[in-house]
């Protein structure tokens, strides 16, 4: 979308984000519009809040003006409530994941439960699209307060940032490091090729955070944090985990398996006890 049509279509506010790649502006639409971003086509209706990406075209690396198109097409293909955004953005009138956490202080098993069975069905309709996000973490998490079916409040959650994202049929795998560290999986670590398994990884980072309110590997300095992703080994005996119920342990144990050919897939992760409880009691709701 050009400038010209930009401020025919759209009335621009505020600047609400800044990143290496431009700004993120709060707008609202004029009139009806169809996002060119969505498949199918998603109705922007008057007065409807957004999110408009500006990207500074005269940037001068190569590799992060491919990140940036790279995450276009990657959200050409995704439609899904779990996963939203799109360039020009819906607004999420919300908070991340560990804003959110910091400003509850304490969350309830419900809204634990509910948060990580939604983050699992955003990464299920991801992998089921052969997309690896490749920096899943609580920043690009965020949480929204909605109405279910029976218009009572509850917690939506969207996945986020897709500037790392990548395509990958079931047989490819890719080198580059992505990511944050606390969040990366050893093969990454390693510099080894890596596929899907990489955000199953962080899964059940994110798991055990949201859990135990602790990541599962963290240290002093970014050598001994790798060490601990590469060498420590999660037990049911360790100081967090036992203090969970027994499939959820199991849960976290499975996704967090050092090595990817081991590690269980989506497909893998949803037919777990703990989570197909979580996925059955979500969906009825839906």
């Amino acid at each position: 979308m050009g400038l010209r049509s930009l401020f025919t279509h759209f009335v621009v506010g505020n600047a609400i984000g800044l990143g290496q790649f431009g700004k993120v502006y709060l707008a609202h639409s004029k009139q009806v519009q169809r996002s060119v971003m969505t498949a199918p086509y998603h109705k922007v209706l008057p007065g409807k809040k957004v999110a408009v990406k500006v990207i500074h075209k005269k940037n001068d690396s190569k590799l992060l003006l491919e990140t940036q198109i790279n995450e276009i097409e990657i959200l050409r293909v995704c439609n899904h409530q779990n996963v939203k955004i799109y360039i020009v953005m819906e607004y999420i009138d919300g908070v991340d994941l560990i804003h959110y956490i910091k400003k509850k202080k304490r969350l309830t098993d419900n809204e634990m439960q509910d948060i990580s069975v939604q983050i699992v069905e955003g990464v299920k309709h991801l992998h089921e699209l052969g997309i690896v996000h490749r920096d899943l973490k609580l920043e690009n998490i965020m949480v929204v307060s909605d109405q279910d079916n029976k218009g009572e409040e509850r917690i939506r959650v969207k996945l986020i940032d897709f500037g790392l994202a990548k395509i990958l049929t079931s047989l490819e795998k890719t080198t580059q490091w992505c990511g944050t560290l606390s969040f990366c999986s050893p093969e990454i670590v390693r510099e080894q090729p890596y596929n899907q398994k990489s955000d199953i990884w962080a899964l059940g980072v994110i798991l055990h955070l949201l859990l135990t309110k602790c990541y599962p590997f963290m240290d002093k300095n970014f050598e001994m944090t790798k060490r601990q992703i590469l060498e420590k080994v999660l037990t049911i005996n360790s100081q967090k985990i036992k203090k969970l119920p027994v499939q959820v342990q199991s849960t976290i144990l499975k996704i967090l398996e050092k090595n990817q050919d081991e590690r269980p897939s989506i497909q893998e992760v949803i037919e777990f006890p703990w989570i197909k409880h979580l996925r059955k009691k979500y969906l009825k709701i839906m």
